[in-house]
């Protein structure tokens, strides 16, 4: 899945604190599952694109079916019918995987291009780009604007100095 996609869903779920870290998130484990795929074989591994799957799921599946020796079945392609069926008793009525009982939506491949920032993508870019590359996902090029890499800076300076007055102010005060 497009890492710019991935790193919004991760921030929208909180689970990583910034959308680099989200990037440095995909980017780890995509490196590893291709890893150990390659370990396995090319026989046994098959990389599959999540915006493939979402946009033409049918088609997708069908060229996928007979490589993992199964029979395409139309449905398969009905997953939100049964999505729940094995999900833990502790996930179930959890907003974040409320979209396993709907159909596949193709919109929310490329969605990225609706919720980052220039400098969000910037970021993931940054991270992600020469896999990105490897893999096939187009790379935008943009960059953090100025004025935010300034107000980063300043951030980032304002807290050091933060930090070294409290240190200062603790070995002086008893």
């Amino acid at each position: 899945r497009d890492p710019r996609d991935v790193a919004a869903s991760i921030r929208r779920a909180g689970w990583k604190p910034s959308i680099g870290d989200a990037a440095a998130f995909w980017k780890e484990r995509v490196s590893a599952a291709q890893s150990g795929g390659h370990s396995i074989g090319r026989e046994r591994y098959h990389e599959v694109r999540y915006e493939s799957l979402v946009q033409n799921p049918a088609e997708t599946l069908q060229r996928l079916a007979p490589r993992i020796d199964i029979q395409f079945e139309s449905e398969m392609t009905s997953t939100h019918q049964s999505g729940t069926d094995a999900m833990p008793e502790a996930h179930q009525g959890l907003e974040h995987f409320s979209l396993l009982e709907r159909p596949v939506d193709p919109s929310r491949a490329h969605a990225w291009k609706r919720e980052l920032s220039r400098s969000e993508i910037a970021d993931v870019e940054r991270v992600a780009a020469p896999l990105m590359k490897d893999l096939g996902y187009a790379v935008t090029g943009k960059t953090v604007p100025l004025w935010v890499q300034g107000a980063r800076w300043a951030k980032e300076a304002g807290g050091a100095l933060v930090r070294r007055t409290r240190r200062r102010i603790r070995s002086v005060v008893p």
